[in-house]
């Protein structure tokens, strides 16, 4: 257990989103198959909107919540998610990344982050930190089933 605020929280959540995207934007161009990159294209895009939603959420949280301390279970891997795929990007993922290995990737990132988000919920102190952290699991919620949806609409073309 470790304890972090709740904006600590949210402010390395959206870091990770972003290193999603980033990861998904540097491997398009390496990409062969069309299918794979645009999926990758539409995951980068995708997750830029995510973060931008959770910052702006996270702007109508009042001081008093986002300087809230929780204790939580240690960070559930998020970034571990992408360890294996970033330290041989330049060499195996751009030949090898399948449509069903990047929804896998994707929807599995999405739903660390969902999952880190019900742990808040259920670490909150208090109602409003409880609402706070139910509300960002379940745009992550919805962001896995936007991802699987596009996946599956990519495969089928």
């Amino acid at each position: 257990m470790s304890g972090q605020t709740v904006g600590e929280i949210l402010s390395q959540a959206r870091q990770d989103l972003l290193a999603f995207g980033a990861f998904c934007e540097a491997l398009r161009p390496l990409v062969r198959q069309e299918r794979v990159g645009m999926l990758l294209t539409y995951c980068h895009t995708h997750i830029a909107s995510v973060e931008k939603g959770m910052r702006e959420s996270e702007a109508e949280i009042s001081r008093d919540v986002l300087s809230t301390w929780l204790r939580m279970p240690e960070e559930p891997g998020v970034r571990r998610l992408l360890e294996g795929d970033t330290a041989t990007a330049p060499a195996t993922p751009a030949t090898a990344m399948t449509l069903e290995r990047l929804v896998t990737l994707a929807t599995g990132y999405v739903a660390a982050l969902q999952e880190r988000f019900r742990q808040g919920a259920e670490a909150a102190p208090n109602g409003e930190v409880r609402e706070v952290f139910r509300h960002l699991a379940s745009l992550m919620a919805q962001a896995k089933e936007h991802l699987a949806f596009q996946g599956a609409a990519v495969k089928d073309l």
